[in-house]
């Protein structure tokens, strides 16, 4: 942008870790000026505070005061401003409900005495507590101790694990409303699917995402709703979650 500024009285004053410019320029160039330079963004003499910054007309020519300090200032939000967080946490849930399960894992196989046992059945690769028809009156799964005229034939390979460790990833969804109701509509979708706008990486469909809390609060002159979507890898159930 090609302007004409010159420097003011005070211009390069320190003070601590801030230094000021004082610029005057024309009037018509002031705006596109103090536009050029961004909230936050480094420069030689440091961060742009924005917020401390500022512009004064004259009938001639514009002050422009601008501050610079050696660390970032408090970010700015703006009407519509979202910002997005991401907690990789896990959560617990039921061995039966792993892909690869096997009853195995957490179950005996017990037999009555004297019965022929399993024949041919591969029970290591069974998923369930079904037994084939022809063997109900001979084996069983069970997680008690046996009954009294039947024995541990084959003992369970994983015993006192009931339950895993789920991914459970959180993204937190920060939104900036300038009117209190449209702020207040957004508290309204809590134990609903929902999908974040952004997903970090993770399937997009509202189906993996149950909105799991919501709060609502007051941030200078603006209201900010966060959002948090809880995700499941193998999706929620639509039926139960609309």
């Amino acid at each position: 942008m090609a302007t004409t500024y010159t420097a003011g009285v005070g211009d390069g004053a320190r003070s601590g870790d801030t230094v000021t410019r004082i610029w005057q320029t024309r009037i018509a160039d002031a705006d596109a000026l103090f536009a050029s330079f961004k909230h936050n963004d480094e420069y030689d003499d440091g961060y742009f505070n924005q917020l401390s910054s500022g512009i004064a007309y004259n009938e001639a020519y514009a002050t422009l005061t601008m501050v610079f300090q050696a660390e970032p200032a408090d970010e700015k939000h703006e009407d519509g401003d979202v910002e997005y967080s991401c907690n990789a946490s896990t959560f617990e849930r039921q061995l039966e409900t792993l892909a690869n399960y096997k009853t195995i894992w957490n179950h005996d196989l017990i037999a009555r005495v004297g019965s022929s046992g399993v024949g041919s059945w591969d029970y290591g690769a069974e998923k369930s507590t079904n037994v084939p028809s022809s063997l109900q009156d001979a084996v069983k799964w069970s997680k008690d101790a046996p009954p009294d005229g039947w024995y541990v034939l084959v003992p369970r390979v994983k015993p006192g694990v009931e339950a895993y460790s789920a991914p459970a990833p959180v993204v937190s969804v920060s939104e900036y409303f300038k009117k209190r109701n449209k702020a207040a509509a957004k508290l309204r979708h809590i134990g609903g699917l929902g999908a974040p706008p952004y997903c970090f990486g993770y399937l997009s469909e509202s189906k993996y995402w149950l909105i799991n809390n919501s709060s609502m609060q007051r941030d200078g002159r603006l209201w900010v709703v966060v959002t948090e979507h809880i995700y499941a890898a193998g999706g929620w159930d639509e039926d139960i979650y609309q």
